[in-house]
């Protein structure tokens, strides 16, 4: 059976209600200055951390040695976790025990 649309939106909300926690999960080797978490990137050979910073409150993350970044629960995991956004949002959704899908919807 094809799935639904996936509800990014519902997805990112409830991810976003528990973001600093999940950050901490996710990249456990950061620290926090302030309103930011500063881990090291896990997508490169990074060091030290420093250049890889997420804001807790507002989801954006920024690799100032790449240039990389984004906005959001969804997009911080598609990119640590090399993945698509839709990809990450389905394994988002399972991981917090949210439905997905759309009203009309269905989760396979």
């Amino acid at each position: 059976m094809k799935p639904g649309k996936l509800d990014f939106d519902k997805i990112n909300a409830e991810a976003m209600a528990l973001f600093a926690s999940l950050v901490r999960t996710w990249l456990p080797d950061g620290s926090l200055q302030g309103r930011e978490w500063m881990p090291r990137n896990p997508t490169r050979n990074d060091r030290h951390p420093g250049s890889f910073l997420i804001n807790i409150d507002t989801g954006c993350f920024y690799d100032f040695a790449t240039r990389e970044g984004g906005r959001g629960a969804i997009a911080l995991y598609a990119y640590i976790n090399k993945v698509s956004y839709y990809k990450a949002a389905e394994m988002l959704a399972h991981e917090l025990g949210v439905a997905p899908q759309k009203k009309g919807g269905s989760y396979a």
